[in-house]
C-alpha cells in the first residue's frame, strides 16, 4: 500500500519588502490552486470518498497563513519578527479588539506575540538559498568572494543564520542553492566550508551543479544545489 504524504508551506524568510509582497501573493492563492488540482485529480465534480484526504482539507482550511520572518539571523532562537502576523496583531490592537495587557517583564509566547514575533517552527524539509551577493562574479571585491561565508557581509550573515536554524531545529532534509562561484576551486572554497559545517551538525550531502538552460530557460544561469540528509535518516 502506498503512503499518504501531505506537505505544506510553513514559513518563508525575506527582508526585501517587494519580495515579501510576492511571497504573500503566492501564499494567498496556494490553497485555491491546490483545491482545484485535487478536484481535477479526483474526477471533477464527482462525489469524493471519505478518508484522510478530507481530514487534510479540513486541516488546511483551519491553518494560519505561513509566517514570513524578516531576519534569517533570528532563526536560531525560539521566536522571530514576522511580517504577516506581527502586522495583523498591530491592526487588531489599533482597532481595539485586543484588550490583553502584557507586562514588560512577561516571558514566553504571549510576550513574544505581543512584540510581533512568532514561534519559529521545526520543519522536516528546509529549502533555501542564502545571499549570493558577496560570491557573485559581478562583485569586484575578490577578497569578499573568498571569505563570503566567514566574513561580515550579507552572504556571511545569512549563511550563519542558516546554520543557527539547522543547529537549533534539526530539519531532516536541507536543500541548499547558491551561485556556482561558491565552489571557487581555491585551497578551501566556500562550498568546502558549507559542507564541513553541515557535516559537523550531522548531515551527509550530495552536490549537484546545474544550469537553468537545461530546464528550458532562455539564459545560462549556473547554480549549485546541495541536498543534505541527516545521518541515520530512515529511507
Amino acid at each position: 500500500m502506498g503512503q499518504h504524504l501531505r506537505s505544506r508551506h510553513v514559513f518563508s524568510c525575506e527582508s526585501n519588502k517587494e519580495k515579501m509582497q510576492w511571497i504573500s501573493m503566492v501564499n494567498s492563492c496556494t490553497k485555491e490552486c491546490m483545491h482545484k488540482i485535487k478536484k481535477k485529480w479526483q474526477g471533477g465534480d464527482s462525489p469524493r470518498h471519505e478518508g484522510p484526504q478530507d481530514e487534510d482539507e479540513k486541516a488546511e482550511e483551519s491553518e494560519d497563513d505561513p509566517c514570513i520572518f524578516m531576519d534569517i539571523c533570528q532563526l536560531g532562537g525560539d521566536h522571530a519578527s514576522c511580517a504577516v502576523h506581527g502586522k495583523q496583531r498591530a491592526t487588531t490592537k489599533a482597532s481595539g479588539r485586543d484588550s490583553t495587557k502584557v507586562s514588560d517583564r512577561a516571558r514566553g509566547d504571549q510576550y513574544q506575540l505581543a512584540l510581533g514575533n512568532c514561534p519559529i517552527p521545526q520543519v522536516d524539509i528546509l529549502i533555501l538559498g542564502t545571499s549570493c551577493k558577496d560570491m557573485s562574479r559581478a562583485n569586484p571585491n575578490k577578497h569578499k568572494q573568498k571569505e563570503a561565508v566567514l566574513g561580515k557581509g550579507g552572504s556571511a550573515q545569512t549563511f550563519r543564520g542558516m546554520l543557527e536554524y539547522v543547529q537549533h531545529h534539526s530539519p531532516a532534509i536541507v536543500v541548499f542553492e547558491n551561485v556556482d562561484t561558491i565552489d571557487d576551486r581555491g585551497a578551501t572554497s566556500n562550498l568546502d566550508i558549507l559542507l564541513a559545517e553541515m557535516g559537523n551538525r550531522g548531515y551527509e550531502h550530495q552536490v549537484i551543479m546545474s544550469d537553468a538552460a537545461l530546464f528550458g530557460l532562455p539564459a545560462r544561469r549556473r547554480r549549485v544545489y546541495v541536498l543534505f540528509l541527516m545521518l541515520g535518516l530512515a529511507c
